[in-house]
């Protein structure tokens, strides 16, 4: 189906705004970050002789928050804090990493114990800076971004016959970069009968990584799912890996169909991404079915993206399961700091059923500069 196509390719509907999740991804990309968690090592390797030095797990708790590990910078400030509970350096430490976890409510409590003890304590500015930027950043709700997709491809059935079919998507998406992002979007694809999918999603970030809950509804339906629902997110699990996950159910005029899509992305050099998933679908018939997606992002100096994919999975279209396999590739092109083009062709063959080309166009406009 086209959306599964949009998707596959990169052009689902992404948020290009700064905001503290970013952040954390680019770390990933950051040879600096690679450094920390070598870093990071070796006051591990201290600690197993030393697991008594409450400075060294202060140290250990810098290295794992530079590395993109808040979960673990916590966990090593929290051992530091138990050991030296009066040390206003340790002290600091800790509310600082609880800010970067959003924890604002712990973190001021935190910093006010420094600030009980000395009023005038080195780096109690820098937080209290720090802590007014982030209340004021989680707290706006604005418009982010409208994106326009459109795309036509040259269908060869199996007895020979020949269509031409046409697909729009029309998205808007707002909220919070910092907390959560809303998206709203009409999928439209004509064939022989034109179906309409309206959806809608909520992305919410965590401390190292985002979950999704979604939802989508195609009235009258004559070859898409009746309605779905979605939900996933994805976690680090280590300097620049990953681990991903999707989750799907959707209603066809023979049942409900379910899909689990397991996966992983790791950087693997500043600007390349790699990125692989299982794709497990049981049918509405009951059968499970399994296949697999690939995918590489490579992001240039000056911003711009090429990307390539490669999948063969079960996909389920006007209520019929079949192997489908595609190959696509792209890019997107910074027209200027609010506009962003995105440009892909891919080839796909569903068997027993159809071969498949298309081409597809689209357009971003982030509202505030990214």
């Amino acid at each position: 189906m086209v959306k599964h196509l949009i998707a596959s390719l990169g052009f689902a509907i992404a948020i290009h705004a700064p905001g503290q999740a970013q952040a954390i991804q680019a770390l990933d990309e950051n040879p600096a970050s690679k450094e920390q968690a070598q870093k990071a090592d070796m006051l591990r390797q201290r600690l197993a002789i030393e697991p008594d030095n409450a400075d060294l797990w202060r140290q250990l708790a810098a290295a794992e928050a530079a590395a993109g590990d808040l979960d673990k910078a916590y966990a090593a400030i929290d051992r530091a804090t138990s050991l030296a509970p009066a040390d206003r350096d340790i002290q600091l430490a800790r509310a600082n990493i609880l800010l970067w976890q959003d924890r604002l409510a712990p973190a001021a409590e935190q910093a006010g114990e420094v600030r009980a003890a000395d009023p005038d304590y080195p780096g109690l500015a820098g937080f209290d800076s720090a802590f007014a930027r982030r209340q004021a950043a989680i707290s706006k709700f604005e418009p982010l971004s409208f994106s326009a997709v459109l795309g036509t491809s040259d269908i060869v059935f199996e007895n020979g016959r020949k269509q031409n079919w046409q697909n729009a998507v029309v998205a808007v998406a707002f909220g919070n970069v910092e907390r959560t992002i809303f998206e709203l979007d009409a999928d439209v694809e004509r064939r022989a009968a034109t179906d309409v999918r309206l959806s809608g999603r909520a992305t919410t970030r965590i401390s190292n990584g985002s979950f999704y809950l979604g939802a989508g509804i195609t009235p009258e339906a004559d070859f898409r799912d009746q309605w779905r629902l979605v939900a996933g997110g994805q976690i680090l699990v280590a300097s620049g890996l990953r681990g991903t996950a999707d989750l799907r159910l959707a209603r066809y005029s023979s049942g409900v169909s379910a899909s689990i899509e397991p996966g992983i992305s790791y950087v693997a050099a500043p600007g390349l991404a790699l990125s692989a998933r299982m794709i497990n679908l049981l049918d509405g018939d009951g059968d499970h079915r399994i296949g697999a997606a690939a995918r590489i992002d490579y992001e240039l100096a000056n911003g711009n993206i090429l990307f390539g994919s490669a999948a063969r999975y079960p996909d389920r279209e006007a209520d019929i399961t079949k192997q489908l396999r595609s190959f696509a590739i792209g890019g997107t092109v910074n027209l200027s700091p609010h506009l962003r083009l995105r440009l892909a062709a891919s080839d796909e063959k569903r068997e027993e059923s159809y071969h498949r080309q298309a081409i597809n166009v689209g357009l971003t406009y982030r509202f505030s500069q990214p």
